[in-house]
């Protein structure tokens, strides 16, 4: 049997003081006679690793690390384990892609942060990721949203730091990462929640980002973000893009995921969940607000990407108008 056991460098979590971080390597996929297995996510918690590492070595005989336990390393959470039969990692084969780009991803492994700034990204990620298994989020607003907005952010940066390059990498990450923990459409506006205070601030507190970068910009840019803040004020979101720049890279990210095919999709299921449209409704929805979007973009690069997403939505839309005027009649004369 042919076995290739692949693994990624991962940063996870910093020390007390800020001193102090651990890199780990831990597996992510296996590779049995060509197929791919991929029996957890490659982002998933150290624990639910740690647990599959031992499932692994009960029930078949592929060589993996051994898992000792899970402790802390000046404060830092690592899996500790050992080589089953002394068996290198550079010995298990070539890397390969995972079949989807969002799981080949992981924003703590960006190249343009440093090894504290990648392991606050991590603990923000798992964060976020959490956040939204709350069943208040529908598939309009979830974590996929959250990484597809961020694989954009990265894409539309990397662009763009060309041409800008005091662009803050950690800061644009940040911000797609946090874009809709407090959005307003799915907020617990209640007198109880209220008490509870910001689960964004408490985070950014908690996990020591405060001390990257002031809370209250962090608060400014994901507020920024809103599509419905910039209509009644578009001033205010000119001034603030000229205070914090990276705005208008995690703005364009966002409203990237409202057009094009995914875009239709997440009209129409945010549409449903609420139940506040109607389909048509829904497609009337393409004219007021989506096919705006790509002239209130700020960056050139959101705004080359826009270009084709927007034309996307009218092609839908035109296939719409034309199933809504002539039912089945024209399928079947050009048949």
């Amino acid at each position: 049997m042919c076995v290739e056991w692949h693994s990624q460098e991962r940063r996870y979590r910093r020390s007390s003081d800020g001193s102090k971080f651990t890199k780990i390597e831990i597996p992510s996929w296996i590779d049995i006679e060509g197929k791919t297995q991929t029996p957890w996510m490659s982002r998933a918690r150290l624990a639910n690793e740690y647990a599959v590492l031992n499932y692994i070595l009960e029930r078949t005989t592929i060589p993996v690390p051994k898992p000792i336990g899970l402790e802390y390393v000046d404060d830092c959470l690592a899996i500790t384990t050992e080589w089953v039969d002394g068996v290198p990692f550079d010995d298990l084969g070539p890397q390969i892609r995972s079949p989807s780009y969002l799981d080949n991803y992981h924003p703590a492994e960006h190249a343009g942060l440093s090894h504290s700034e990648a392991c606050m990204i991590a603990q923000v990620y798992s964060f976020t990721q959490d956040f939204f298994r709350n069943p208040k989020f529908d598939a309009s607003h979830d974590f996929d949203h959250v990484r597809r907005v961020v694989h954009n952010a990265t894409v539309i940066l990397e662009r763009e730091k060309a041409g800008n390059p005091s662009l803050d990498t950690f800061l644009v990450l940040l911000g797609a990462l946090l874009h809709d923990v407090e959005d307003n459409k799915y907020t617990d506006k209640s007198i109880a929640a209220a008490r509870t205070g910001s689960p964004l601030l408490t985070m950014l507190h908690e996990y020591g980002v405060d001390r990257r970068v002031e809370p209250a910009v962090v608060k400014e840019l994901v507020d920024g973000v809103s599509y419905s803040s910039e209509i009644k004020d578009p001033a205010a979101v000119v001034d603030l893009i000229k205070r914090i720049p990276e705005l208008a890279v995690v703005q364009d990210a966002d409203r990237l995921d409202a057009i094009g095919a995914i875009g239709i999709g997440r009209c129409f299921t945010f549409s449903g969940a609420k139940a506040i449209r109607s389909l048509d409704d829904s497609i009337q929805h393409f004219e007021d607000k989506l096919l705006k979007l790509q002239g209130m973009m700020k960056t050139e690069t959101g705004r080359q990407m826009a270009a084709e997403r927007s034309q996307r939505i009218r092609m839908f839309m035109g296939w719409w108008k034309e199933e809504q005027l002539h039912g089945g009649d024209r399928e079947l004369k050009r048949a």
